[in-house]
């Protein structure tokens, strides 16, 4: 019954021997890439001018251990960054507004609000105007008649004048206000639809 020993125990040495080999191979990791002429290196390590384009790292039998993708090129690191910048608007848009006629209404309020006081200022101004051609008016006639422009009058006038550069001034204010508003949310609306492309194009990226 010994007589197959040797060849038993000679099996079990082979056994080892390979299962060892196996082992070390799987253990040996390898650098497969391109060489700045195009041509495909194997080797113990990658130069540092070379992993920036991308590698796989694999064993001694050619088993693709990893594969690390190229590194980001500044103009694609530039367009992360501003497609990041655009989902934080939008998502910041989100929590005021459920869609684009949102802020349609949003802004047609505020303009009107504006509208409102602008017609108000025009009216007041159109006032004061009149009461300025007024004072005038009887400023002249006293001249004409060869009297000193009574105190009372000048100092109307003088008011009256003051208060229609204040009007004018508020008329200017409320006119920027409109463009700044109209500008304001004609940006938000661009930036919802941009928004709302970007994450939507998220969504159906495998």
């Amino acid at each position: 019954m010994f007589k197959h020993l040797p060849l038993y125990t000679g099996f079990i040495v082979w056994l080892a021997v390979a299962s060892y080999s196996a082992t070390a191979s799987a253990e040996v990791k390898l650098y497969r890439y391109k060489n700045s002429a195009g041509v495909q290196v194997i080797n113990s390590s990658i130069p540092a001018e070379y992993s920036q384009f991308g590698y796989e790292v694999i064993n001694a039998a050619g088993e693709i251990l990893e594969t690390v993708p190229p590194a980001p090129t500044k103009d694609a690191i530039e367009k992360a960054n501003q497609q990041r910048k655009i989902l934080d608007a939008y998502k910041l848009l989100k929590r005021r507004y459920s869609s684009i006629a949102d802020i349609e209404r949003a802004k047609q309020r505020k303009l009107d609000n504006i509208n409102t006081n602008i017609a108000i200022l025009n009216g007041n101004i159109q006032k004061l105007e009149t009461r300025v051609d007024e004072l005038v008016g009887k400023a002249a006639e006293s001249e004409r008649k060869g009297r000193s422009v009574p105190k009372y009058i000048l100092t109307q006038l003088e008011d009256t004048k003051a208060e229609l550069r204040i009007s004018e001034d508020l008329l200017s204010y409320r006119k920027q206000e409109y463009r700044e508003v109209t500008q304001k949310y004609d940006e938000d609306i661009r930036a919802f639809i941009a928004g709302h492309q970007l994450e939507k194009e998220d969504t159906q990226r495998p």
